[in-house]
């Protein structure tokens, strides 16, 4: 006897439709997650590497870090250009964090080099990851408590401090997530900050919450180590990186201040 072939049903293929359809459904977010999980290592690997730089270029310098820039007036020279002048790092890509979508820049971290930019270049000053200005990359933060009568100026550009001076370097934050406020108007909105100011709110300097569920900010600290920090993404400006776990009340515990 011949044996007809036989297709779907029609009620048959809807209910294979509908299994694939609720295998994805289960399956996308768990995709989503372990995308953002890889993000996050990512970004936490980028702030790694830069900070080792850091910690090169301080045995390289008897014990000084960079200048977070070196000039009052234009055209400045940024750190990041600085790292990437003395070959400490390997590219402009290990300055952007993949869970920053800052379309604004214009320009692709993978250019971001010396061959292509000059080393004052406005640039520079993008990077996703920002240096504790106040208090590594000058001692504006330690002549005014000495009560100097230097200028703003003269304080925001003067010598930057030693490693040595660090009394805490697993509790002083050396680069963290960064965002400059003033581009959160700017369509599309937002680009990164070189430098990070150590109080709230922050006029352009500010730590940006981009992990987590938006409260989490990777922080590298002086030791070399990175960890996370929370904030509340409710603050004014998102700066929710200076609430929380960053907040000048948490004090003597001093994430920002090198004494």
């Amino acid at each position: 006897m011949r044996l007809q072939a036989r297709g779907f049903t029609l009620i048959e293929l809807l209910v294979v439709i509908s299994i694939i359809a609720m295998l994805i459904s289960i399956l996308l977010p768990a995709l989503g997650r372990a995308k953002t999980a890889a993000q996050d290592l990512n970004c936490q690997a980028n702030q790694r590497q830069v900070g080792v730089a850091f910690q090169v270029y301080t045995g390289d310098n008897d014990g000084s870090y960079p200048q977070w820039e070196d000039s009052a007036t234009f055209p400045k020279v940024y750190w990041p250009a600085r790292m990437l002048q003395q070959d400490l790092l390997p590219g402009g890509e290990v300055f952007e964090c993949p869970r920053f979508a800052d379309a604004a820049n214009g320009f692709s971290f993978s250019e971001l080099n010396l061959e292509r930019y000059a080393l004052t270049d406005w640039r520079f000053n993008r990077v996703h990851y920002g240096f504790n200005a106040y208090n590594l990359g000058c001692s504006y933060r330690q002549l005014t408590a000495d009560g100097s009568s230097l200028s703003t100026q003269e304080k925001l550009h003067s010598a930057p401090a030693r490693a040595y001076e660090i009394t805490r370097p697993s509790e002083t934050v050396m680069l963290a997530d960064s965002i400059n406020v003033a581009s959160r108007t700017t369509d599309p909105p937002g680009f990164g900050s070189y430098a990070l100011a150590d109080y709230y709110p922050g006029t352009l300097y500010a730590a940006a919450l981009r992990h987590g569920d938006g409260s989490v900010v990777a922080v590298t600290w002086c030791d070399g180590h990175v960890s996370n920090l929370h904030g509340d993404p409710n603050e004014p400006n998102g700066l929710g990186a200076y609430t929380g776990d960053l907040i000048p009340a948490n004090q003597p515990n001093n994430y920002w201040d090198r004494k």
